[in-house]
């Protein structure tokens, strides 16, 4: 996984990858056991909701 040289280079203890549309089973594999955690839309909306008290919706139509 790509991110991975990332925070060993930047020293960070832990990764958030964030996306708006979802993950495949190699991703989660490719993470597992890593200190990278994988945030699809599904919980980023819920995420938003639960800790911003935002109402939004993710509309595919609008992305390139």
């Amino acid at each position: 996984m790509s991110a991975l040289p990332f925070l060993t280079t930047h020293r960070t203890d832990v990764g958030i990858l964030v996306t708006t549309s979802g993950y495949g089973p190699a991703s989660y594999e490719s993470a597992s056991g890593k200190p990278l955690e994988l945030v699809d839309g599904s919980n980023l909306l819920h995420l938003l909701a639960e800790h911003a008290q935002a109402r939004t919706r993710i509309d595919p139509s609008e992305s390139d």
